[in-house]
């Protein structure tokens, strides 16, 4: 019974620290926080997801990339999960302007997805941005507004600035704004 009740309590702090450390990026949007929690390594065993995610979000964009082209190239993650490393390489490249390699990526998404047979809800969300930006890369303004006012708008505060960032750098490339 101790030992069980142990590993309950372990796994209860692990889920409410995860969810905490999780919190400083979402909701705190502190980037810099997040980044520091996950370098300690304390919290986590397999940091890579986590790590890519600290990297993307500092705006360590070459790091993101490397981290993403490793993982694309294991032959377990890449044949299996490519499109959460695809996602991020999109993400990265629609910001830093790389419209060709944004295009080539949502490529590889979309020839992801038409070979599955089903599209689970977890692949959908990790990948449903490349429709915008898609949309983005073809100058479809009426694709690009519909994707960026959703009926259900996520809570979360990384949610919200990640679609304002979005929604000006529309406005800047229609020349809404200067």
């Amino acid at each position: 019974f101790v030992a069980v009740a142990t590993v309950a309590a372990f796994f209860i702090s692990f889920y409410a620290n995860k969810k905490w450390i999780l919190t400083a990026l979402t909701d705190e949007v502190d980037a810099s926080l997040y980044y520091e929690i996950i370098k300690t390594g304390r919290f986590y065993n397999n940091l890579a997801l986590e790590h890519l995610q600290a990297e993307f979000h500092t705006g360590n964009y070459n790091n993101a990339v490397a981290i993403c082209n490793q993982k694309l190239a294991d032959p377990k993650i890449g044949k299996n999960y490519p499109y959460i490393y695809l996602s991020f390489l999109a993400n990265v490249y629609f910001r830093t302007g790389d419209s060709v390699r944004l295009s080539e990526v949502c490529q590889q998404v979309n020839q992801f997805l038409a070979s599955q047979k089903k599209v689970s809800k977890s692949l959908k969300n990790w990948t449903d941005a490349i429709p915008f930006y898609e949309a983005y890369l073809s100058c479809d303004w009426d694709a690009c507004d519909a994707f960026l006012n959703p009926e259900q708008p996520s809570t979360s505060e990384l949610a919200r600035v990640t679609y304002s960032y979005l929604a000006a750098r529309v406005a800047l490339k229609k020349g809404e704004i200067d």
